[in-house]
């Protein structure tokens, strides 16, 4: 699904959650999504590895039962060889990926 058609499939009053960098989504999906009603809830992570803190079991089991049971699925990748990093920086520049770009090193 492309980043358009994904923007198409939001609904008004819609509630998103981004896991990670929140700006990056606003960035793709430019700011007029907003005058749909569309709340952006940003989730950052690293709390949850901060010393002391015993949600990471609970979201631990969460994500482990989520993938055995089809729920959680992993993000698409596009995967270069290490001789192609222009190739991959040319790819994320035009901004119409999903997922994640990798780029092997080994």
């Amino acid at each position: 699904m492309s980043i358009d058609d994904q923007k198409k499939a939001i609904l008004i009053y819609a509630k998103i959650f981004v896991v990670g960098f929140i700006c990056a989504c606003v960035f793709y999906t430019g700011m007029a999504v907003f005058l749909r009603n569309i709340t952006f809830h940003g989730i950052l992570l690293d709390a949850l590895f901060e010393p002391g803190n015993h949600d990471w079991q609970t979201v631990h089991s969460l994500v482990s039962s989520g993938i055995q049971d089809g729920t959680v699925k992993p993000l698409e990748m596009t995967v270069f060889e290490r001789d192609d990093i222009e190739a991959a920086f040319r790819f994320m520049a035009h901004g119409k990926h999903v997922g994640k770009v990798l780029i092997k090193v080994m």
